[in-house]
């Protein structure tokens, strides 16, 4: 009598606990395999372990195929509801990985991805609860640093508060700040009111545009935060 024995092997794939990549994506055929290609050989420097690269997708073109030849990318549908539930459920789902960093990308090839690593050596300080890309300089802050403890007066917002209606408001402009409902919402001490408020800040020229979709939920995220 012979015992057939089967032996089973299962190879599990670790990935980086460290940092993982939200992707909103709508037609990137043209860009999605550079992009995610050099996504992760940035990311090697940061850990050995391959990074997770989540990918929402409200693509008709050939994206999704391409997306599907990375064994680290995770496809989500993004269901057609634009940007900003796209943004959510990214988020959620790299959330949901117990990733101690995630970083959220434009997918259309205007990034400088070399900025992934200084954007990662600055949130290891553990000085900051958000990092934005911005092009402006420490001492144009000021001016909006003392425009909005101005205009808030005499409330006294968190550190995380603060933070995001200065950004808010370097982005929009002081006066527009003055004039907002966002302020004015927070002022009277209704901050929920306030941060709901602030998303609806991303319409210019009668359009509602993509980049400012994706600072107004930064700043969102950072608002309701507690710091």
């Amino acid at each position: 009598m012979y015992c057939l024995i089967i032996i089973c092997l299962y190879i599990i794939v670790m990935y980086s606990t460290k940092l993982s990549f939200v992707l909103p994506t709508k037609n990137e055929e043209a860009t999605i395999e550079f992009i995610i290609k050099k996504i992760n050989s940035i990311a090697e420097k940061i850990d050995s372990i391959p990074v997770n690269i989540i990918v929402t997708s409200d693509s008709h073109d050939n994206t999704d195929e391409i997306c599907k030849k990375f064994e680290n990318v995770t496809l989500v549908d993004g269901k057609n509801k634009g940007l900003g539930y796209a943004m959510y459920i990214g988020l959620k789902r790299a959330a949901s990985l117990n990733t101690k960093y995630i970083c959220s990308l434009d997918s259309d090839g205007q990034v400088d991805l070399e900025e992934i690593d200084i954007f990662y050596k600055e949130i290891l300080k553990g000085e900051n609860q958000l990092i934005l890309g911005s092009r402006f300089l420490k001492k144009d802050l000021i001016k909006y640093e003392n425009g909005v403890t101005r205009l808030l007066h005499p409330k006294q917002p968190t550190q995380s508060e603060f933070d995001a209606l200065v950004s808010f408001s370097f982005n929009l402009g002081l006066g527009c700040f003055q004039r907002s409902t966002v302020r004015s919402a927070f002022v009277r001490g209704d901050k929920k009111r306030a941060g709901e408020v602030l998303l609806k800040y991303c319409y210019a020229g009668g359009r509602k545009l993509k980049g400012l979709i994706r600072r107004r939920i930064a700043e969102h995220a950072l608002f309701m935060s507690k710091g």
